[in-house]
C-alpha cells in the first residue's frame, strides 16, 4: 500500500514519460503559439478561450532563423487575429476537437511559444512529456528565451528548475507509415504540456494541458 503521508513529486500524480535526448535531424520546421483570450472583459471571467495556431514564418531556412523570428514576433492586435476571430476559428475547425492538437507529416522540428507573461513552462517538472513510452519517436526537448530583447536566444535542455521560459522545441521522428488498411494515417500520440500560471503576487499555480499529435504518415 502506498504511503499516503509522504510527499509525492508532481510527476507521480500521473505517469509522464520524458522525451529522449539525441542529435536532432528533421526535414521541416513548424512554429506554433498557444494563447489565452477572454471574449468578454469583467471582474470575473465567464468565458476563456485557449487555443493554438501555427505561425507562418517567412524567409527562414534554418532552425535558428525560425526560433529568432518566433521569439521576436510582436503579438499585437494588428498582427494577430482579434479575439472574436480566434473564437470563430476554433469553432469553425471543430468545437469537439482539442484546440491544442496538431499534425506532422514528416520528420519535424516543432517550436511552441506561450503568448503572455501570466504563464511559463513548468519550473518543477519537464515542460513536455508523452503519455506512453514512445521510445525516441519524439526527442530533443529544449527550452528557449531571449534574456535581452533582440539578443541571441538562450537555449537549454528541458528539465526541472528552469523558470521564465515560454518557448520550447522538440523533434519528431518519421511519422507512422500507412499500413495496408490505411489505418496508420490517423495515429495520435498523447502529450502533456506542464505550465505554471503566474499570479500578480508571483504565486504559482501548476497546470497541465494534454494535446495530441496526429501522425500523418505519407505511406
Amino acid at each position: 500500500m502506498a504511503d499516503i503521508c509522504k510527499r509525492f513529486e508532481p510527476d507521480e500524480f500521473f505517469k509522464q514519460h520524458p522525451l529522449k535526448v539525441k542529435t536532432p535531424y528533421y526535414d521541416d520546421v513548424k512554429c506554433f503559439v498557444i494563447y489565452a483570450a477572454a471574449p468578454q472583459s469583467g471582474l470575473f471571467l465567464d468565458e476563456l478561450i485557449i487555443g493554438m495556431r501555427e505561425l507562418p514564418i517567412q524567409n527562414a531556412d534554418e532552425f535558428d532563423e525560425y526560433l529568432e523570428a518566433l521569439l521576436e514576433y510582436d503579438f499585437t492586435a494588428r498582427q494577430f487575429p482579434a479575439v472574436a476571430d480566434l473564437a470563430l476559428g476554433i469553432n469553425f475547425l471543430d468545437f469537439v476537437r482539442n484546440p491544442l492538437d496538431f499534425s506532422v507529416y514528416k520528420k519535424t522540428a516543432v517550436l511552441i511559444r506561450l503568448i503572455g507573461q501570466f504563464w511559463q513552462f513548468s519550473n518543477s517538472m519537464a515542460a513536455i512529456s508523452t503519455k506512453q513510452d514512445l521510445d525516441s519517436q519524439y526527442y530533443s526537448p529544449t527550452r528557449h528565451r531571449q534574456a535581452v530583447p533582440g539578443g541571441d536566444p538562450d537555449s537549454v535542455p528541458d528539465g526541472k528548475g528552469l523558470a521564465d521560459y515560454r518557448c520550447i522545441s522538440f523533434c519528431t521522428d518519421k511519422p507512422c507509415r500507412q499500413n495496408l488498411l490505411g489505418l496508420g494515417q490517423h495515429v495520435k500520440h498523447g502529450f502533456s504540456l506542464n505550465l505554471d500560471l503566474i499570479m500578480p503576487n508571483k504565486a504559482i499555480v501548476p497546470i497541465t494541458f494534454d494535446p495530441d499529435i496526429e501522425n500523418k504518415g505519407a505511406g
